[in-house]
């Protein structure tokens, strides 16, 4: 918000993370998505593997198939920055990532 306050003619874009900071009041207008984790899915997850006697200890992953993890495009920037098409092409990118099509390696181990 600070450079674009500074420079209003070629604005700076960036992501939120964690939660949604599209609404944000200091730079709301300025963050194209957020990468949203929802604790709450991953908490009834944990839950529903212990209530199935399913848990096993160990790393869990959480991404969009497990709906634990989302994108959240500022709806503010719908139709300017964030055009119908790109908005199409970011919904079949999440489709294929679900159906495991599009796969993520994991970190090479140090």
């Amino acid at each position: 918000a600070e450079a674009n306050t500074k420079n209003p003619k070629t604005p700076v874009y960036s992501f939120g993370c964690v939660g949604d900071a599209n609404a944000s009041p200091i730079a709301g207008k300025f963050i194209v998505a957020s990468a949203v984790i929802k604790i709450d899915r991953a908490f009834e997850r944990l839950a529903e593997q212990v209530r199935m006697n399913g848990f096993v200890t160990g790393v869990q992953k959480d991404n969009l198939v497990t709906g634990t993890c989302v994108t959240v495009l500022n709806p503010a920037l719908m139709g300017s920055i964030i055009t119908p098409a790109l908005a199409d092409e970011l919904e079949k990118v999440r489709i294929l990532f679900i159906a495991g099509k599009i796969v993520i390696p994991d970190a090479p181990k140090q």
